[in-house]
């Protein structure tokens, strides 16, 4: 019975997960350098503080704050384990599926790098191959295999372009890109898969370790308002349809 006790002990349990997301943080150096509150780099010995202390609601308060604000990524059974110790210490549990600050701001710059990438792809289309804009994704299909079967876009700049269905693959000497057009000829649409091979492709040194950190803000701001999403593959920001 003892031993039973000792292996669901609150506080010991606190402790282990402080451990592991303190080891999390550090193991991520793109997040690690992104944290400035000493509260979440040095969260473990805050954690241990109010342990010795017998607090251990300030402690398990500690410990999702720590999560929450720095973002690192847990998994839905990770989550379930914390959330069950806020059952047992009768504590109300936060939403720790929400995207932090620093992970939402990642998101943004990873769209603003990724919708220059598409900019710089369409600069192309229209001055190399007389593309004209809008160019909406039924009419891709027609006029993209019209021009790959006559000269398979080729060029003296080196650049890579390879049609399929509504979107491309482009790629030149700086970036690669995968995306699709839009049913009214918007060329700035994104998906969560199509972003994070972007960020992996072109090697961006990022805080997001997986596509479900992604998706997790994409969902989120889906449900603020802050982004669109046009019923067919493609999101938007929301009032930035092009």
């Amino acid at each position: 019975m003892f031993k039973l006790f000792k292996r669901d002990n609150p506080a010991k349990k606190i402790q282990q997960w402080s451990e592991r997301i303190s080891a999390l943080i550090n193991n991520n150096g793109e997040l690690k350098n992104k944290i400035g509150q000493v509260g979440i780099l040095d969260g473990e010995i805050t954690i241990n503080e109010f342990i010795e202390n017998n607090e251990l609601g300030l402690a398990y308060e500690h410990l999702t704050y720590m999560i929450l604000e720095s973002g690192i990524y847990l998994t839905e059974e990770q989550i379930n384990g914390i959330s069950e110790l806020a059952e047992k210490l009768g504590l109300t549990n936060p939403n720790l599926l929400k995207p932090s600050v620093i992970e939402t701001d990642e998101f943004y710059n990873l769209l603003e790098s990724f919708n220059n990438a598409q900019k710089k792809a369409i600069n192309h289309l229209k001055t190399l191959w007389e593309m004209k804009t809008p160019m909406t994704r039924e009419d891709w299909i027609g006029w993209s295999q019209d021009q790959y079967e006559k000269d398979e876009f080729r060029n003296e700049q080196n650049i890579k372009i390879f049609p399929h269905g509504f979107g491309l693959s482009y790629q030149d000497k700086d970036v690669i890109i995968d995306f699709d057009f839009g049913e009214h000829g918007e060329s700035n649409g994104f998906d969560v898969n199509r972003l994070w091979f972007f960020l992996e492709t072109n090697k961006i040194e990022s805080v997001f370790m997986n596509e479900k950190q992604i998706s997790k803000v994409v969902d989120f701001e889906l449900r603020s308002g802050a982004l669109e999403f046009s019923g067919y593959i493609n999101y938007y920001k929301k009032n930035e349809l092009q």
